[in-house]
């Protein structure tokens, strides 16, 4: 449960605010950060829409499409680079409509079919609350043709604290 001390008022941003934050934490990703794990599936990310819902901090739809280079045996994606996919979708969500950076503290992931490779495919990610400690995001993944859900994943993420504490 959420006390009130833990909760915070987040500004109401743009839609453009919201996408100016997005392409921001992409390219800062880019051009400071050496070559990584990780910026291989920030660049699969095409942001498409912007969505404010009622209940939610906001939602982003992505279109995707997976190289074959991350495939696996069965010529579908390997299902840690779906991992990889959410998880880095996720986070990257919360910053566009927060400003604030996180770790992952706990991501699920569920398979209900294999994702194909170079095909677009929908990615949509829900930031569902945001409190000074947590935050809390989904992502389905989807055939965008029958909106199937291919994979749906969930995200629990800690904002890293703001001073260094001595050990």
């Amino acid at each position: 449960m959420t006390s009130q001390k833990d909760s915070i008022t987040l500004p109401k941003l743009t839609e453009e605010e919201v996408r100016k934050n997005f392409a921001k934490l992409i390219e800062d990703h880019q051009t400071e950060n050496q070559p990584s794990y990780g910026r291989q599936f920030q660049q699969l990310l095409k942001l498409q829409e912007v969505r404010f819902e009622e209940g939610i901090v906001g939602k982003l739809i992505f279109t995707i499409n997976i190289p074959k280079s991350l495939k696996n045996i069965f010529n579908i994606t390997h299902g840690g680079a779906v991992a990889a996919i959410i998880d880095d979708s996720t986070w990257a969500a919360v910053y566009a409509f927060t400003g604030k950076y996180m770790y992952s503290m706990k991501l699920i992931n569920e398979f209900m079919s294999g994702v194909p490779i170079e095909k677009d495919l929908l990615l949509e990610v829900q930031v569902n609350k945001f409190n000074k400690n947590l935050a809390f995001s989904e992502a389905v993944i989807r055939d965008p043709k029958t909106k199937s859900p291919l994979v749906k994943g969930g995200n629990v993420m800690a904002i890293p604290p703001e001073k260094k504490h001595k050990i």
